[in-house]
């Protein structure tokens, strides 16, 4: 049940709030210690949903006001007055999760709704949440802070009574707003059954991959919803147990971990082990599944300006993207050569993909020149020759030095957004049976 939380301050501004969360939320908190001075009868007839009023500190004579709940704080000793308000108990941890979870519940007094909000200082802190508020009945779980907005997401999947949602400005940190959870996540079709899927890396915030996956599940009817999650490398063990308890189902993998999850993947797709780098993870029967995608994706786009057979491909960068480029080119007949600042991961890669190599600097002739770099990387950019392709992985440089220079010169471009949906739909038809037709369209 989606709760918009009103803030004010004033009781004008708390109107106004009120007036806009009526028309998309379920119900009204009123934080009565960010509103100030009110007549909260007056504010009360205003609200059409359910009605929690959440003071600073709690006294018999909110009762007085027939709110539908009354917010305590989990060690507010107060006369509970019979009336037909229900009380929740909050307990609030701004500086962290602590690992007494299910200690901390039980010392809370009894009432109709618990709620348990701490700060989450990392993912794995949120899907321990998660875990935690699983297993609750009449139970609010929240994790503060932007690496616990996952746990706003996912209320309606664990059970949470309420999730509550930024009308004009966050009440709490990492607080979203209703229209997010709305419009992005598909709040109003997530329930117990919806099934979980995600992006781990770091960083994330480039991938627009949370706002089509989840369109593509509206559009589809697909009862699943589409995560980012940002992780440490520290954080990868206990997360993979977290995602098994979970029952997430797939993810996708973006730059540091696809060519570091192998000691977490029971079984290698016999393209990933070649490669040596994962995009995609499929969770089945207690086994992680890993396969690349991102090889045949970025030949896919490529290959709708310029057929790779016989032409000289020379690949910037030696990670986990060049490596599944540079093997797939090579597959198709292309003449790869992996060029990168260190000469030593130019030479791994190589190896691997069955290439010839270099440093950026001895960038020379080419057909197709394909970009896998971060932009912090300096481009010989008075190298790039007229006419050919270039092509950029990355989704959010579209506009970047290489490409801006490139389209000068005459160049054929393709840009990192059509390789994005055309490994996208290779990870659908992995992750969802009868995908297998499902069109690179489906994400744009």
């Amino acid at each position: 049940m989606l709760i918009g939380t009103i803030t004010g301050p004033g009781p004008d501004l708390a109107k106004r709030q009120i007036e806009k969360a009526n028309q998309t939320c379920d119900g009204v908190e009123l934080r009565l210690d960010l509103i100030g001075e009110c007549s909260i009868p007056e504010l009360l007839t205003e609200i059409q949903g359910v009605s929690i009023l959440t003071p600073e500190k709690g006294d018999s004579s909110f009762f007085a006001y027939g709110a539908d709940y009354l917010t305590l704080s989990w060690d507010d000793s107060i006369d509970i007055v019979h009336s037909q308000t229900k009380i929740i108990r909050s307990y609030h941890n701004f500086e962290h999760t602590p690992e007494n979870l299910e200690e901390i519940y039980e010392k809370i007094p009894h009432a109709d709704v618990v709620k348990i909000a701490c700060t989450a200082l990392q993912t794995t802190d949120a899907l321990r949440m998660l875990l935690f508020a699983k297993e609750k009945e009449n139970f609010i779980g929240i994790s503060m802070g932007e690496d616990g907005q996952i746990t706003r997401i996912l209320g309606p999947v664990i059970g949470n009574v309420f999730d509550f949602v930024a009308i004009e400005a966050p009440a709490a940190p990492g607080q979203m707003t209703a229209q997010d959870l709305l419009n992005i996540y598909n709040y109003r079709s997530l329930s117990k059954v919806t099934k979980i899927y995600g992006l781990i890396g770091n960083p994330i915030s480039q991938s627009p991959s949370h706002r089509t996956h989840n369109a593509y599940f509206k559009r589809e009817g697909i009862d699943a919803v589409y995560l980012r999650m940002l992780l440490s490398h520290k954080e990868l063990p206990l997360f993979f147990s977290q995602a098994k308890r979970l029952k997430i189902e797939g993810l996708s993998v973006t730059i540091p971990f696809k060519e570091l999850l192998f000691e977490q993947i029971d079984h290698l797709e016999e393209a990933a082990a070649a490669i040596g780098a994962v995009n995609t993870l499929t969770f089945s029967e207690g086994m992680v599944l890993g396969a690349n995608t991102d090889a045949p994706g970025a030949l896919d786009a490529l290959e709708e300006k310029e057929v790779v057979m016989g032409k000289r491909c020379t690949i910037l960068g030696a990670g986990g993207t060049a490596r599944a480029i540079g093997y797939e080119a090579h597959r198709r007949g292309a003449h790869v050569m992996i060029l990168s600042r260190r000469i030593s991961q130019a030479r791994d890669v190589a190896k691997i993909v069955g290439a010839s190599y270099g440093t950026l600097e001895d960038l020379g002739e080419y057909d197709i020149l394909i970009n896998t770099t971060p932009t912090t990387v300096p481009i010989p950019l008075e190298r790039l020759i007229p006419r050919k392709v270039v092509m950029e992985v990355n989704v959010s440089h579209s506009n970047s030095p290489l490409m801006v220079h490139a389209k000068s010169l005459g160049c054929s471009l393709v840009y990192g957004m059509t390789m994005f949906e055309k490994q996208a739909a290779g990870q659908f038809s992995l992750w969802f049976e009868g995908a297998k037709s499902v069109s690179s369209k489906s994400f744009r």
